[in-house]
Protein backbone atom coordinates (compact mmCIF):
# COMPACT_ATOMS: atom_id res chain seq x y z
CA UNK A 1 0.00 0.00 0.00
CA UNK A 2 2.99 2.40 -0.28
CA UNK A 3 2.27 3.59 -3.77
CA UNK A 4 -0.78 4.42 -2.72
CA UNK A 5 -2.76 1.75 -4.87
CA UNK A 6 -5.81 -0.36 -4.30
CA UNK A 7 -5.24 -3.97 -3.45
CA UNK A 8 -6.72 -5.72 -6.32
CA UNK A 9 -8.01 -8.89 -3.67
CA UNK A 10 -9.23 -6.25 -1.42
CA UNK A 11 -10.92 -5.02 -3.91
CA UNK A 12 -13.05 -8.43 -4.94
CA UNK A 13 -13.47 -8.95 -0.77
CA UNK A 14 -15.31 -5.63 -0.45
CA UNK A 15 -17.37 -6.31 -4.07
CA UNK A 16 -19.26 -9.85 -2.24
CA UNK A 17 -22.78 -7.46 -1.67
CA UNK A 18 -23.91 -5.15 -4.09
CA UNK A 19 -26.39 -2.60 -2.74
CA UNK A 20 -28.63 -1.11 -4.86
CA UNK A 21 -30.55 2.23 -3.86
CA UNK A 22 -32.91 3.83 -6.37
CA UNK A 23 -32.45 7.66 -7.12
CA UNK A 24 -34.27 9.96 -4.72
CA UNK A 25 -37.10 10.88 -8.26
CA UNK A 26 -38.19 6.96 -7.71
CA UNK A 27 -38.53 7.58 -3.70
CA UNK A 28 -39.92 10.89 -3.09
CA UNK A 29 -41.49 9.38 0.30
CA UNK A 30 -38.11 9.61 1.36
CA UNK A 31 -37.76 13.37 1.33
CA UNK A 32 -39.50 14.25 3.83
CA UNK A 33 -37.01 12.15 6.10
CA UNK A 34 -34.10 13.28 4.78
CA UNK A 35 -35.08 17.40 5.06
CA UNK A 36 -35.10 16.36 8.88
CA UNK A 37 -32.30 14.57 8.56
CA UNK A 38 -30.24 17.50 7.05
CA UNK A 39 -31.43 20.38 8.89
CA UNK A 40 -30.19 18.67 12.19
CA UNK A 41 -27.04 18.34 10.73
CA UNK A 42 -26.59 21.78 9.09
CA UNK A 43 -28.18 23.23 12.49
CA UNK A 44 -25.12 21.33 14.14
CA UNK A 45 -23.10 22.31 12.02
CA UNK A 46 -24.37 26.39 11.70
CA UNK A 47 -24.14 26.11 15.38
CA UNK A 48 -24.86 30.17 16.66
CA UNK A 49 -26.08 30.81 12.99
CA UNK A 50 -29.49 32.45 12.36
CA UNK A 51 -30.86 29.54 10.29
CA UNK A 52 -34.06 29.40 8.47
CA UNK A 53 -36.23 25.99 8.57
CA UNK A 54 -38.09 24.87 5.60
CA UNK A 55 -42.00 24.98 6.24
CA UNK A 56 -44.74 21.93 4.92
CA UNK A 57 -45.33 24.15 1.37
CA UNK A 58 -41.59 24.11 1.12
CA UNK A 59 -41.16 20.47 2.03
CA UNK A 60 -44.03 19.60 -0.57
CA UNK A 61 -42.34 21.44 -3.03
CA UNK A 62 -39.24 19.63 -2.61
CA UNK A 63 -40.91 16.24 -2.45
CA UNK A 64 -42.42 16.96 -5.90
CA UNK A 65 -39.10 17.95 -7.68
CA UNK A 66 -37.70 15.19 -9.78
CA UNK A 67 -33.83 15.27 -8.30
CA UNK A 68 -31.72 15.07 -11.07
CA UNK A 69 -28.85 15.59 -8.75
CA UNK A 70 -30.22 13.20 -6.22
CA UNK A 71 -29.34 13.36 -2.55
CA UNK A 72 -26.26 16.15 -3.14
CA UNK A 73 -28.85 18.35 -4.59
CA UNK A 74 -31.21 17.88 -2.21
CA UNK A 75 -28.25 18.44 0.50
CA UNK A 76 -27.25 21.55 -1.33
CA UNK A 77 -30.18 23.46 -2.11
CA UNK A 78 -31.43 22.84 1.66
CA UNK A 79 -28.59 24.14 2.97
CA UNK A 80 -29.14 27.09 0.53
CA UNK A 81 -32.33 27.61 1.98
CA UNK A 82 -31.22 27.38 5.49
CA UNK A 83 -29.26 30.06 4.89
CA UNK A 84 -30.62 32.49 2.57
CA UNK A 85 -34.49 32.28 3.61
CA UNK A 86 -37.09 29.22 2.64
CA UNK A 87 -39.60 31.92 0.66
CA UNK A 88 -40.72 29.61 -2.61
CA UNK A 89 -39.75 32.26 -5.38
CA UNK A 90 -35.68 31.83 -4.31
CA UNK A 91 -36.53 28.03 -4.13
CA UNK A 92 -37.73 28.11 -7.57
CA UNK A 93 -34.29 30.04 -8.53
CA UNK A 94 -32.18 27.52 -6.68
CA UNK A 95 -34.13 24.07 -7.91
CA UNK A 96 -32.77 23.41 -11.76
CA UNK A 97 -35.24 22.42 -14.33
CA UNK A 98 -38.89 22.29 -14.36
CA UNK A 99 -40.21 21.41 -10.59
CA UNK A 100 -42.80 19.45 -11.35
CA UNK A 101 -43.03 15.46 -11.79
CA UNK A 102 -45.84 12.65 -11.72
CA UNK A 103 -46.08 11.08 -8.47
CA UNK A 104 -45.92 7.54 -9.70
CA UNK A 105 -42.07 9.08 -10.80
CA UNK A 106 -42.23 9.77 -14.27
CA UNK A 107 -40.28 12.41 -16.55
CA UNK A 108 -41.24 15.80 -16.09
CA UNK A 109 -42.97 17.38 -19.33
CA UNK A 110 -40.18 19.21 -20.53
CA UNK A 111 -37.70 16.34 -19.98
CA UNK A 112 -37.60 15.34 -24.19
CA UNK A 113 -37.00 18.64 -25.06
CA UNK A 114 -33.29 19.76 -25.16
CA UNK A 115 -32.41 23.56 -24.06
CA UNK A 116 -32.07 26.10 -26.60
CA UNK A 117 -28.14 26.85 -26.57
CA UNK A 118 -28.21 28.15 -30.36
CA UNK A 119 -28.42 31.93 -29.17
CA UNK A 120 -26.08 31.20 -25.94
CA UNK A 121 -23.08 30.24 -27.83
CA UNK A 122 -23.54 33.14 -30.46
CA UNK A 123 -25.32 31.25 -33.17
CA UNK A 124 -28.32 33.12 -35.41
CA UNK A 125 -30.82 30.79 -36.04
CA UNK A 126 -31.96 32.09 -38.76
CA UNK A 127 -28.72 31.88 -40.62
CA UNK A 128 -26.49 29.00 -41.14
CA UNK A 129 -23.85 28.70 -38.63
CA UNK A 130 -20.25 29.40 -39.49
CA UNK A 131 -18.73 25.78 -38.79
CA UNK A 132 -15.06 26.96 -39.38
CA UNK A 133 -14.49 28.82 -36.02
CA UNK A 134 -16.86 26.12 -33.96
CA UNK A 135 -14.34 24.85 -30.88
CA UNK A 136 -16.01 22.54 -28.45
CA UNK A 137 -13.33 23.46 -26.00
CA UNK A 138 -14.29 27.89 -26.08
CA UNK A 139 -18.15 26.73 -25.81
CA UNK A 140 -17.45 24.96 -23.05
CA UNK A 141 -15.83 27.71 -21.36
CA UNK A 142 -18.08 29.89 -22.05
CA UNK A 143 -20.72 28.15 -20.95
CA UNK A 144 -19.34 27.13 -17.63
CA UNK A 145 -18.40 31.13 -17.14
CA UNK A 146 -21.74 31.83 -18.07
CA UNK A 147 -23.17 29.39 -15.64
CA UNK A 148 -20.78 30.39 -12.74
CA UNK A 149 -21.40 34.24 -13.17
CA UNK A 150 -25.35 33.58 -12.77
CA UNK A 151 -24.81 31.38 -9.69
CA UNK A 152 -22.12 33.97 -7.92
CA UNK A 153 -24.30 36.75 -8.86
CA UNK A 154 -27.80 35.24 -7.48
CA UNK A 155 -26.09 34.23 -3.94
CA UNK A 156 -24.33 37.38 -3.54
CA UNK A 157 -27.41 39.34 -4.54
CA UNK A 158 -29.48 36.90 -2.14
CA UNK A 159 -26.75 37.54 0.61
CA UNK A 160 -26.90 41.09 0.00
CA UNK A 161 -22.83 40.60 -0.85
CA UNK A 162 -22.30 39.15 2.30
CA UNK A 163 -18.76 37.31 1.25
CA UNK A 164 -18.29 35.28 3.66
CA UNK A 165 -21.91 33.65 3.54
CA UNK A 166 -21.52 33.48 -0.16
CA UNK A 167 -18.60 31.88 0.30
CA UNK A 168 -20.66 29.15 2.89
CA UNK A 169 -23.15 28.57 0.22
CA UNK A 170 -21.18 28.18 -2.64
CA UNK A 171 -18.62 26.04 -0.28
CA UNK A 172 -15.74 27.67 -1.99
CA UNK A 173 -12.94 29.64 -0.62
CA UNK A 174 -13.08 33.19 0.03
CA UNK A 175 -9.86 33.79 -1.89
CA UNK A 176 -11.46 31.70 -5.21
CA UNK A 177 -14.76 33.63 -4.78
CA UNK A 178 -12.74 37.30 -4.99
CA UNK A 179 -11.18 36.15 -7.82
CA UNK A 180 -14.49 34.40 -9.87
CA UNK A 181 -15.60 37.88 -8.96
CA UNK A 182 -12.92 39.61 -10.54
CA UNK A 183 -12.37 37.32 -13.10
CA UNK A 184 -16.22 36.92 -14.33
CA UNK A 185 -17.02 40.89 -14.19
CA UNK A 186 -19.25 40.54 -11.22
CA UNK A 187 -19.93 44.09 -10.02
CA UNK A 188 -22.61 45.16 -7.32
CA UNK A 189 -25.69 46.25 -8.46
CA UNK A 190 -24.77 49.99 -6.89
CA UNK A 191 -21.51 49.84 -8.69
CA UNK A 192 -20.09 53.05 -10.29
CA UNK A 193 -21.46 53.33 -13.85
CA UNK A 194 -24.24 51.04 -13.35
CA UNK A 195 -27.36 52.48 -14.57
CA UNK A 196 -29.82 49.92 -14.08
Amino acid sequence: MVSGEFREDLYYRLNTIKIHIEPLRSRPDDIPYLIDHYVKIYAAQFKGKQLLTPNQKVIDKLSAYHWPGNVRELQNVLKRLMILGNGEDSLDDMLMGPPARTRAGGLPASAGQPPSTMGFIGFDINKPPDLSSLSLKKIKKKAMDHVEREVIAYVLEKTGWNRSKATKVLNISYKTLLYKIRDLGIEPPDAPGDKS
